[in-house]
């Protein structure tokens, strides 16, 4: 099942010669491809701090307004790592900003690579990225590898549009789940909290997708308090039903060739 997307951000592998489509983003930041650190491939970008501040790498990317995108990529953290600093932030000058601190833990270890992955809402035409370098002390290094960024097919992917009556656009309440925004979130500022006793007490939302191409379907779901599962499940070609069932958000990924032109998704307790 080996499968590609289009990837939206230039030198997302880091392949490209010099710096590629990255600039530093101030003075104190230094930028270079490195052949010896990487997590795939043969090259990483290597963002040098050269003072007491925080030094990032940045690219602006086109986008579209209210759309949700995924960031996915790989950081080494430098070996002084400093947990108040950015390690990546999206539009940071913006209202819609998010910005990603812990990597997948609360104290990151040094010289070691960690997976980001989080989604976003544009709020214009154009949204800018940064790559942190993880400190603020001079002459500390992080690298970034495998960058990328993809455009969701999922409508509020990340869940950060506005509710009515408790639901996100384009998702519907199919039975009598009791459905609000929350604040207990993997990352952005707000999860879809689904209450229900059963199977049918749900939201639920239909894609459009190309019959014979091949999806990958990705969320983090976790369990609020109670007993039993979170679930996500999901047909168009066959059925996958991921559940967790701890109070620590956990990623369930399902990849599938779709089978008709319409993929559901169902959210319930």
């Amino acid at each position: 099942q080996a499968f590609m997307s289009r990837n939206l951000i230039a030198d997302g592998g880091m392949e490209q010669g010099g710096i590629g489509a990255w600039t530093a983003g101030d003075a104190a930041s230094t930028l270079a491809k490195d052949t010896t650190t990487v997590k795939f491939d043969t090259l990483s970008l290597k963002i040098t701090n050269a003072d007491a501040t925080q030094a990032f790498a940045r690219q602006t990317i086109t986008t579209a307004a209210g759309e949700d995108y995924r960031f996915h990529g790989w950081f080494r953290t430098p070996a002084t790592v400093s947990t108040s600093s950015e390690i990546v932030s999206v539009d940071a000058s913006s209202s819609l900003s998010f910005i990603a601190n812990s990597l997948t833990t609360t104290t990151p270890a040094a010289n070691t690579w960690y997976e980001v992955d989080f989604t976003f809402e544009a709020q214009d035409a154009t949204t800018t990225i940064d790559l942190g370098s993880g400190s603020a002390s001079s002459t500390e290094i992080g690298y970034w590898d495998n960058v990328k960024i993809h455009k969701n097919l999922v409508n509020n992917g990340g869940m950060e549009g506005t509710y009515v009556s408790g639901l996100a656009p384009n998702w519907t309440n199919q039975g009598t789940a009791t459905v609000a925004s929350s604040t207990t979130v993997h990352s952005g500022s707000l999860a879809q909290q689904v209450t229900g006793g059963s199977t049918t007490q749900n939201v639920t939302q239909n894609i459009t997708v190309v019959s014979g191409k091949y999806y990958t379907v990705s969320g983090w779901l976790a369990r609020s308090s109670g007993t039993g599962n979170t679930t996500m499940e999901l047909s168009g070609a066959g059925t996958a039903t991921l559940t967790h069932n701890t109070s620590t958000y956990t990623k369930k990924s399902w990849t599938f060739k779709a089978a008709s032109t319409t993929l559901t998704i169902e959210l319930y307790n």
